[in-house]
Parts: structure tokens; C-alpha cells; sequence
């Protein structure tokens, strides 16, 4: 079945896996064309933005029997950490790190499916939160133990040290880039 869903999705399995890495030797000539080349943090580079991919690609096929995605799956998650009271819409793309156009999209998908409502800041009237409905709580309470069944397994060749390793690497490279987009945006 799960085979199915990746063709459809046109994830092969063995394909992903065998080439995160870029092929060395196809790349010496381009290499020797730019002095300060870095063949290694390139590969690493490319090699996050293609497990990236294919760990959307994979989640999306494991969360298509409850209608969920990668995506929707971490705005409801994020709204079921944060409890009945609701999230600001822009700390709920904060936490997300989507865009305004983004979250817009899907709110409104997910309220077409009764699964978010909005809700009135009753501190600030301008200000809409959104909200789990009924609805939206049972989804999360079915879907998110198979989210972590399958994250377990997925991780399952990762000590948990190598796991805090790769947090604080993660964080260094987002603040990398965090930085190069602001020297960006001041030009």
C-alpha cells in the first residue's frame, strides 16, 4: 500500500536514500572553477535540503490515511500544544516558520474543514487567535502517536546524543541563515 502512495508521489525509496550525497568526481571540474569552493558544506547543504524533501514526501504518505500533511500536521500540532485559549495568528507562523500568505492558505483549509477555528483575543478585540475545534482535537489525538511511531522508527540508528548533536547543529546553521538574510535585507 505504502509503495502505492510513494509512486504516486513519485517518492522512490532506494533513489533517495542512494543519493543524498553529490558524486564527488562529477564535480572536480566545477570545483576547480570557483577558488573557495567547499565541495563538503555544499554536499552537506544539498544533502539537508534533499532529506528535507523526502521527509515531507515520506510524512505525507504516512499522514495521508487521516488527510493530513507534513504541513497540517504542525499547525495542528502547534495548536494543541497551545491549548483551547488559542495562538495569535503571526506566533503561529512564528512557530511554524511560514509566511503570512502561507498561513493564510492553510487556515483557511483548515477551517473548511472544521478542524481550526478563529477566536477573539478577549484581552484585545483586534486580535484574532486560532483555536482546535472538536474535531480538530480527535484528528491530533489519532494522528500525532503515529507521528511519533514513526519518528521513533525513523530515527531508530540515532543515539540520543546524536540527536542532541544534530539539534544544536541545526540551530547554528538556522542562525547562519538567519544572519545571511538579514545582510540581505539591509542591502
Amino acid at each position: 500500500m505504502a509503495s502505492k502512495k510513494r509512486a504516486a508521489l513519485g517518492v522512490s525509496r532506494g533513489s533517495a536514500r542512494k543519493h543524498l550525497r553529490m558524486p564527488e568526481d562529477q564535480f572536480r571540474e566545477f570545483v576547480a572553477r570557483f577558488p573557495g569552493f567547499d565541495l563538503l558544506r555544499t554536499d552537506a547543504l544539498f544533502m539537508l535540503r534533499t532529506l528535507a524533501q523526502r521527509i515531507d514526501d515520506d510524512y505525507n504518505v504516512l499522514l495521508a490515511p487521516f488527510g493530513l500533511t507534513a504541513g497540517r500536521l504542525s499547525y495542528l500540532a502547534v495548536l494543541a500544544a497551545v491549548g483551547p485559549a488559542g495562538i495569535p495568528l503571526g506566533d503561529l507562523g512564528a512557530r511554524v516558520r511560514s509566511s503570512s500568505a502561507n498561513i493564510s492558505v492553510m487556515v483557511r483549509s483548515l477551517e473548511r474543514d472544521g478542524l481550526v477555528k478563529r477566536l477573539r483575543d478577549p484581552a484585545d478585540a483586534r486580535v484574532r487567535l486560532l483555536a482546535l475545534t472538536r474535531k480538530g482535537e480527535k484528528l491530533i489525538e489519532r494522528a500525532f502517536p503515529v507521528h511519533l511511531t514513526n519518528a521513533r522508527a525513523a530515527l531508530k540508528y540515532v543515539t540520543q546524543s546524536d540527536v542532541e548533536r544534530l539539534v544544536e547543529i541545526l540551530d547554528k546553521l538556522g542562525q547562519g541563515f538567519d544572519e545571511l538574510m538579514d545582510r540581505q535585507s539591509e542591502h
